[in-house]
């Protein structure tokens, strides 16, 4: 799944399996991801050039990066990263 642009979204109880990447954003603001499973996939949550998303509750296993954040003012509370996956931020 991929946000790009996107203002003010809210992406809520997804399932994200075996893609080539799970969600990203990129030029995106003030986004909510809530509540999201992403497993499989080469990369879990990659946020990109993007401000003041909230990205909570969410699980991400059987990835090779789990969360990939930049840009600023973020909220990043109360996700898992499961498996053997990094973390870049």
């Amino acid at each position: 799944m991929r946000l790009e642009g996107a203002t003010h979204a809210t992406v809520i109880h997804n399932a994200l399996n075996g893609n080539s990447f799970g969600m990203q954003l990129a030029d995106a603001v003030g986004n909510r991801l809530i509540d999201n499973t992403i497993s499989g996939a080469e990369l879990g949550f990659e946020i990109d050039a993007s401000n003041a998303n909230v990205v909570d509750h969410n699980r991400v296993s059987d990835t090779s990066t789990g969360f990939s954040v930049g840009g600023d003012d973020h909220t990043i509370t109360l996700n898992q990263a499961l498996h053997g996956i990094s973390a870049d931020c």
